[in-house]
């Protein structure tokens, strides 16, 4: 159920009796009867969690699960898990600025974000009575956690370089996993400014972080088509989203795919293939032996094979080899 932000904002405002809106995650097991340590790692528990808090306590908004260790624990970080308390990070993962530079920013889905998302998206069709805010970590909280709390303030005067290195990694990674909120899903239109809803599958450039075009703008989303849509187009075109290369036995999923090879023959291979996600997939899947060094070249896209898979389904393809 879509929720008309700006009103609710307006009635929690002037309502002569304020609701108040705790967060209540980790106290609100005691009404499932699950542990800590279920919770965290499960997305269906997490939603179940927040939908029992909900019907217990008329609060103005349901909120997810505060755990500060997620996004740390994709980069690699330690985490210690406990059946009655929140996972925290045990060791700083970053020591120096080599490290910080080799750092990988991880994708969305790696260690517990993945539950996360699917926690946030299970609950949002059960409780429809109040806004569901999801919640992530912020760069500089995320920052810390990677490099240790007590140093990074000392390292913001004396490593200035270093600690800025981690923040952008660590903002890149918070902006992809945000990013499935501003894609205009059919479960999920994105509501703009302008009132009206993005159109389905338009990707908004950003949410308004600051007032340059306005106070009011601030937190919202603009209309029309924007940049990142081209990008993914272009992406989709030109990148498999599942790639074999048959002389080194390497399969590399581009696209939210998993993917393994069961069987080789004269001129084919066989991949079974899984789509983890609740939407269908139509995956470009290239094949191929070592090229010596020959090129591509240009119009590639219509000699890939486009495989559907079904939401949350798993598919056995064969796959012509490209000689």
């Amino acid at each position: 159920m879509k929720i008309d932000m700006r009103k609710w904002v307006h009635d929690c405002i002037n309502a002569p009796m304020k609701k108040a809106m705790p967060i209540l995650s980790f106290p609100g097991i005691q009404l499932t009867g699950h542990t800590v340590d279920e919770v965290v790692r499960n997305g269906h528990l997490q939603a179940v969690c927040m939908e029992a808090i909900a019907r217990k306590f008329h609060t103005a908004a349901a909120f997810s699960l505060m755990d500060l260790s997620v996004e740390a624990e994709a980069f690699g970080s330690r985490i210690h898990y406990s059946g009655d308390e929140v996972p925290t990070v045990t060791a700083a993962l970053i020591h120096n600025e080599e490290e910080a530079e080799i750092l990988q920013v991880p994708d969305v889905g790696a260690g517990r974000t993945g539950e996360c998302v699917s926690g946030i998206r299970e609950v949002s069709s059960l409780i429809t009575d109040r806004p569901v805010l999801a919640g992530i970590i912020g760069p500089y909280s995320l920052a810390g956690r990677l490099l240790d709390m007590t140093e990074i303030m000392i390292l913001c005067y004396e490593e200035p370089e270093l600690v800025e290195t981690v923040l952008e990694k660590a903002t890149e990674f918070l902006i992809k996993y945000a990013l499935s909120q501003f894609v205009s899903l059919p479960d999920r239109r994105l509501d703009t400014l302008s009132g009206k809803a993005l159109l389905l599958g338009y990707i908004n450039e950003r949410v308004q972080t600051s007032d340059w075009e306005g106070s009011h703008t601030v937190g919202e989303f603009l209309y029309g088509s924007n940049w990142p849509e081209t990008s993914m187009l272009l992406t989709y075109v030109e990148i498999p989203g599942v790639y074999v290369d048959l002389d080194r036995d390497v399969v590399v999923c581009s696209d939210h795919i998993e993917a393994k090879v069961t069987e080789k023959r004269q001129q084919e291979v066989v991949l079974a293939l899984k789509n983890p996600t609740p939407y269908d997939a139509r995956v470009t899947v290239l094949a191929e032996h070592e090229r010596g060094g020959k090129k591509l070249g240009h119009l590639y896209f219509e000699r890939m094979e486009k495989v559907l898979v079904p939401a949350g389904k798993e598919k056995i393809a064969v796959v012509k080899v490209w000689e």
